[in-house]
């Protein structure tokens, strides 16, 4: 009979035959249990268990490892309660048979007796199979028996082996092979005893002898490779030392299939763990911190199963020194300690079993617990992680990889690995390693394919670890590591990027159309890792610049431009990565290109080239971003970084970075902003209250091109001088072409800079040398290239002035870019009139005169003047054939003595001609050919010119003026100007005109005024004839009110100019007698006795009565009279031929004669007094002068 049939048939008592009832079965379960119990406590007081030797686990070595407590506890299991009692003497059996022989009845067997003899029976069979297993002869004696035990649990190199036993792999011996043949056959029925003695149990001594048998058991399967055996004994383990309800009534020994055991542990963490339990655990903690080795991989995640129970059970007590939960959780701590000392295959054994456990479970907090002790695992075992690295890996990929059902799960896995690696990458940790930068490249490489998990929680996992690796150990990482970190950071913005429907890499055409609005990515399809890699960029760029490889620096550059394009983390995020791409140019010019130098790097020039192309790429499709803040940003950054690094880049490169990145940036941006002018007004924000002057994206997008033409004049302006004038007329030419476009789209704001960009440009030292136009690539129509020879950027810059002269006829200028351009070309006169030639002049003047006359001032607010038949009195007709042949004959003697030959000078010349029918004609002006009206009804002409009130007294006459200049005591504006408070102006004059101009066309007026520097005389008889031709024709001059304050204005301009350009003469007259007296005697043989006739048209006004009473002919008669006086000041001082003074005196005195008897005439009563005043004027020059 089986001694596990005994044991049920002595459990069962007397209760055998009793009924089925419920009080029946209670009754026989306590006497079974009573009688199993008495069993027990008979056979340890007649010393049956003493005489089965066991191995003592607890009390051989290593006791102070376990936690307190912990060895007493399970090892008193092998101490005999008997220990202390006296000797008795036992009979012998033969003396014991005689006894029985007298006796006639058979004596009485207590049913304790036989469950004490099944007891027995049990414990016997497994001493006898482990004293097999290592050879123990019959006759040994106890000092044998204790060395076997001692050679059980010793080594000699100390007392404890760490779990370095391992099931015996070698041939074995005849006993061992009897011995593994018997614990095949009985080890179902041992254990099913052992189950069933265990359940029934519950006093300390007997269950610690019950336990103690079992893990003899357990140690023999192990060892002799009986691996179903050993994962049955395992589960008896387990079921007992897991608290459960119902747990005390289970009869089952449950040594079958291992599946399924997860699970009926799932539910203990709920109950209270009993005395039993404590005892179980402890003796399987035990086992497992002598034994490891012998465990395998199943047997590891039975144990570890009942370990994760009772982690769940300790999470939910307070931890209470002295208890025995206190010792239960100190030594679960310490058993993964000594993970360090197992051998190489039963960590891996740990690992597995670790991993079934965590893929079998659904729940997170068991996760959690299983991935924990994974990571305490690696961390005591840092010196050999790579034996289990791939099992790691392995496992954490696959929990990453599961379905959403595991959805917390992955994100625990992800961050489990992190804190691995974390650990493993710290200062020291793989000190013992052979190849320490191989091994970091190893640890790191896998992380690629989490990064591209389809699952968001375990890319922001990873994510927030690679963060927390750099934070922690960054200044660790080897430069192969490093590399491989990039190439991580950088796969992680790929992915994270093309989910957002972000492009990670710039095609090699970068147009404005990748640029994607606002509202098209959003936040809405914004990833949870995309905050955490953006703070892994902004960590590299700030703090690890120095140790990224330069092969890494493009794959940066591309994850930071990304991130700039990408409208989901904010304007912030995007402004913040702008910056980082120059932060990146920085770096590589002080990391990397600081080793440039001969011998200091092995880098191919072409490759540093590369690079800054490429960070200047990333800038350049931010500069054509749909954001105005992030464009604008990018096209300050561009130039910036350029012009902080164009040195160090190279000519080379820095020309390729101006051509193929810079002055497509501006084409690109002229493109957007003419889109955007024509898509209308637009949205004007979210909500967000803009400027009035940024409301529009039209406007937006003008304000970039604004920074754009500044940012490629600067650079061009430094390249000029870095690289010769071959390398910098092409860029040049091109920057002209876009300015020219620009130019021409009269925007307020982008014109004038792009007028500002093109004289800035003029101004520059290069600008003046020459080149060959074979330099040009090609030469575009609209600025078109002399076949043959050389140019200069200043030529093709006048070129492009010229243009704009017959451009702004047809159209409407705004005031505000005529303010621009009048200012702009004020700064070039001011600055380079010494290099102005006689046509730059004229432009400069045709310039001046279109804004001057542009029908913007006069057709909106001015008064068109009642006027009679102007073909009476002298013939409209002739004077002005008369006019237009001075201006053609003038025209034509200029272009003769400068020897003008360009086709653009012809034209020039040509333009001074015809600028009194093409200035004033109306449908010419107008856009389109459509002639304009004025917006008023036509008034009649009244008086316009009254006497000055508030008239300056101290206005300079010539001959003081000249005495300053011989004197030398006075500044060359005072000098030559007579001060500019004590020149006549429209101001201080004796009369003033009420017509006044707009503020604006004054403002461009003034430019005409300030006119000077014109060193040919011919070229100075041109502008007064023209002036007169334009604005003093009397029969132009009443058109309307703001014609009439042109004339007054050109009286004032022509008295300042010849008094100007007489006193220049005069200055030199001592030093270059010749050249100014034939100088002067072009001025006085031709243009004065001109001007002087034009102006006494105006003064006598002949058969125009409308003229005289408009009162133009006062003005005209002071300007005369300043006239006349510094004219006869300059003979006095420098004799001319007399052929010269005979022409001056003839139209002099003939003008003189015809004001005297026509126009001082007092036959208006409300002309009287100025008539008086004007008459004394005229009489006082006769007298003098």
């Amino acid at each position: 009979m089986e001694s596990g049939a005994l044991l049920q048939s002595a459990a069962a008592g007397d209760a055998r035959g009793a009924a089925a009832s419920a009080s029946a079965q209670r009754a026989a379960a306590q006497e079974g249990n009573r009688l199993l119990q008495g069993g027990a406590n008979l056979l340890d007081r007649a010393g049956v268990l003493s005489h089965a030797v066991l191995p003592n686990f607890s009390m051989a070595g290593g006791t102070g490892f376990l936690a307190p407590g912990f060895v007493q506890a399970s090892g008193s299991a092998g101490e005999s309660s008997s220990a202390g009692a006296p000797a008795a003497r036992v009979p012998s059996s033969r003396v014991k048979l005689l006894t029985l022989m007298n006796e006639t009845e058979p004596p009485t067997v207590q049913p304790a007796f036989l469950v004490c003899l099944v007891v027995d029976s049990v414990f016997c069979i497994v001493s006898t199979i482990y004293r097999l297993l290592f050879d123990v002869d019959e006759g040994s004696g106890p000092e044998q028996e204790a060395a076997n035990q001692e050679a059980l649990v010793r080594t000699p190199d100390g007392p404890f082996t760490g779990g370095r036993i391992t099931p015996l792999s070698d041939q074995l011996s005849p006993s061992q092979e009897r011995c593994r043949g018997m614990l095949s056959d009985c080890w179902a029925s041992l254990l099913s005893a052992l189950s069933l003695l265990l359940h029934g149990t519950s006093e300390e001594t007997g269950l610690q002898q019950a336990l103690r048998c079992l893990q003899t058991l357990l140690y023999c399967c192990s060892r002799l490779s009986l691996n179903q055996a050993r994962d049955a004994c395992l589960i008896q383990f387990a079921r007992y030392a897991v608290p459960g309800p119902g747990r005390d009534g289970e009869t089952d020994a449950g040594f079958g299939a291992v599946q399924g055991f997860g699970s009926s542990l799932s539910s203990s963490s709920n109950s209270t763990l009993t005395p039993k339990n404590a005892l179980c655990l402890k003796s399987l903690m035990h086992f497992c911190f002598r034994f490891g080795g012998l465990l395998g991989e199943p047997g590891w995640t039975i144990t570890l199963r009942a370990f994760l129970s009772l982690e769940r059970l300790l999470q939910k007590k307070p931890s209470i020194p002295g208890t025995d939960l206190t010792v239960l959780r100190q030594s679960l701590d310490s058993l993964f300690e000594t993970t360090s000392l197992l051998p190489d295959a039963a960590l891996l054994d740990v690992v597995g079993a670790l991993a079934k456990n965590l893929k079998s479970t659904t729940d997170a907090e068991d996760g959690t617990i299983v991935l924990n002790r994974m990571v305490e695992l690696c961390n005591f075992n840092l010196a050999r992680l790579f034996v289990i690295w791939n099992q790691i890996l392995t496992t954490v990929t696959e929990v990453c990889s599961s379905a959403d059902g595991k959805q917390e799960l992955r994100g625990l896995a992800a961050g489990a690995l992190c804190r691995i690696l974390a650990q493993a990458l710290c200062k020291g940790a793989l000190a013992l390693s052979e190849q320490p930068e191989a091994a970091q490249d190893e640890l790191l490489r896998h992380l690629e394919v989490l990064l591209k998990s389809p699952h968001d929680d375990t890319r922001a996992r990873i994510c927030e670890g690679l963060l927390d690796i750099l934070q922690a150990s960054g200044q660790e990482l080897h430069p192969t590591a490093w590399g491989t970190m990039i190439h991580l950071v950088s796969t992680a913005s790929r992915v994270e990027l093309e989910r957002v429907g972000i492009s990670f890499q710039l095609p090699n055409g970068i147009e404005l159309a990748q640029s994607t609005p606002p509202d098209s990515v959003g936040a809405s399809s914004s990833s949870a890792a995309l905050q955490t890699v953006f703070q892994l960029l902004e960590l590299l760029v700030h703090d690890f610049m120095e140790y990224v490889p330069l092969e890494s620096v493009e794959l940066l550059t591309a994850s930071i431009g990304g991130f700039a394009r990408y409208t989901g983390l904010g304007m912030s995020n995007s402004l913040t990565a702008v910056g980082f791409l120059w932060n990146v140019a920085d770096a590589l010019a002080r990391y990397h290109c600081a080793d440039a130098s001969p011998g200091g790097s092995r880098e191919p020039a072409g490759r540093f080239e590369e690079l800054w192309v490429h960070i200047f790429m990333q800038l350049r499709a931010l500069a054509s971003d749909a954001r105005p803040e992030v464009r604008n940003c990018a096209v300050k950054s561009l130039p910036t970084a350029l012009l902080s690094h164009g040195p160090k880049v190279g000519v080379a490169c820095y020309q390729r970075c101006l051509s193929d990145i810079l002055i497509k940036v501006v084409s690109e941006i002229q493109g957007a902003a003419r889109r955007a002018a024509a898509a209308g007004p637009g949205s004007k924000g979210d909500g967000i209250i803009v400027h009035h002057s940024r409301d529009t994206p039209a406007k937006q997008w003008d304000e970039t091109v604004v920074l754009a033409l500044e940012g490629v004049r600067r650079v061009l302006s430094h390249f000029s001088e870095e690289a010769g004038i071959a390398a910098f007329a092409p860029l040049a030419y091109t920057m002209l072409l876009q300015i020219q476009d620009t130019i021409k789209s009269l925007s307020a704001e982008t014109s004038g800079s792009a007028l500002r960009a093109l004289v800035d440009l003029m101004r520059i030292p290069t600008a003046s040398e020459m080149f060959q136009v074979d330099v040009v690539p090609v030469s575009d129509p609209a600025l078109q290239l002399p076949k043959t020879g050389a140019t200069s950027l200043w030529l093709l810059g006048w070129n492009v002035l010229w243009g704009l002269v017959d451009y702004c006829l047809a159209r409407e200028v705004t005031e505000n870019l005529v303010e621009t351009f009048v200012a702009t070309l004020a700064q070039l006169r001011s600055s380079h009139q010494h290099c102005f030639e006689p046509v730059q002049h004229l432009i400069l003047i045709q310039l001046t005169l279109v804004l001057v006359t542009q029908p913007s001032w006069y057709l909106p607010t001015s008064s068109p003047l009642l006027v009679e038949d102007a073909n009476r009195g002298d013939g409209r007709n002739g004077h002005s054939d008369s006019c237009r042949g001075s201006l053609h004959e003038a025209s034509d003697a200029c272009e003769a003595a400068t020897s003008a030959s360009a086709a653009v000078d012809h034209e020039v010349f040509r333009f001074v001609e015809a600028s009194p029918q093409s200035l004033w004609s109306l449908s010419r002006r107008a856009e389109g050919g459509q002639k304009a009206k004025y917006a008023k009804a036509p008034s009649a002409v009244t008086t316009f010119v009254t006497a000055n009130d508030s008239r300056h007294c101290e206005i300079l006459s010539t001959a003081a003026a000249l005495q300053s200049v011989l004197q030398g005591s006075s500044q060359e504006e005072q000098c030559v100007e007579g001060g500019p408070s004590r020149a006549p102006t429209h101001r201080t004059m004796l009369h003033i005109s009420s017509a006044r101009l707009q503020h604006v066309q004054g403002i461009a007026f003034d430019l005409l005024q300030e006119t000077q520097g014109l060193c040919v005389a011919s070229l100075q008889a041109l502008f007064l004839c023209q002036l007169c031709a334009l604005f003093l024709d009397v029969h132009r001059v009443l058109a309307d009110t703001n014609k009439v304050a042109l004339a007054a204005r050109t009286l004032c301009l022509v008295i300042v100019f010849c008094r100007r350009l007489l006193l220049e003469q005069l200055s030199k007259l001592e030093k270059r007698r010749d050249s100014v007296a034939e100088h002067l005697a072009v001025l006085f043989s031709k243009s004065l006795p001109q001007l002087i006739r034009e102006i006494t048209l105006i003064i006598c006004c002949r058969g125009r009565a409308q003229l005289r009473q408009s009162g133009l002919w006062k003005l005209a008669v002071e300007a005369l009279s300043y006239i006349v006086e510094d004219s006869i000041t300059v003979l006095e001082r420098c004799p001319l031929s007399p052929e010269v003074c005979e022409a001056y005196w003839e139209a002099m005195m003939s003008s003189l004669s015809e004001v005297v008897h026509e126009t001082l005439r007092i036959d208006r009563p409300e002309d009287a007094a100025d008539t008086r005043l004007l008459s004394q004027v005229i009489g006082n020059l006769i007298a003098h002068r």
